[in-house]
């Protein structure tokens, strides 16, 4: 049931998936993490009017495995289902800074994909109904486009 409740949010809302860490060795549960498509819930939001992203856990912010982070063992036997999370207050802030906070009343799908690089932000944009630039000035209508990363970030 997780995030099924946000086909209920009105358009434009936002909803941010936390995506496990999961070591490439492990390929059981990879398809959680995946930032080259979307995740089996963002299926949900696909083509949709919601902007959906997701924040990768990175190693340190999974405590399970922390001291031991490149031990293949400690991460099979913590299954990703299982493990709990640490995500700092600086970056949920910053969720919220660049897509609540400062978002343009009809953000443009570039804004959306700068958003979405791995090189400068955290964030892969899975849905987003923003406006090309291509289009007329005077066409102010959303469709959705996902901006997906070429790879995986860990």
């Amino acid at each position: 049931a997780q995030l099924t409740e946000a086909i209920w949010m009105k358009p434009g809302s936002l909803v941010v998936e936390l995506l496990p860490y999961v070591p490439m060795e492990l390929t059981f549960g990879s398809w959680t993490r995946s930032t080259k498509v979307e995740t089996p819930m963002g299926i949900n939001f696909y083509n949709s009017d919601l902007v959906h992203i997701g924040y990768p856990i990175t190693p340190e912010e999974t405590p399970v495995c922390k001291k031991n982070k490149t031990d293949i063992d400690c991460w099979k036997m913590n299954r990703w289902a299982g493990r709990a999370f640490e995500v700092g207050f600086d970056r949920i802030m910053d969720i919220l800074q660049h897509f609540l906070i400062d978002k343009p009343t009809y953000q443009s799908c570039e804004e959306y994909q700068s958003l979405s690089s791995p090189a400068t932000t955290r964030y892969v944009v899975y849905n987003a109904p923003c406006i090309e630039r291509s289009s007329s000035k005077n066409d102010t209508s959303l469709s959705p486009h996902h901006f997906y990363w070429k790879v995986d970030p860990y």
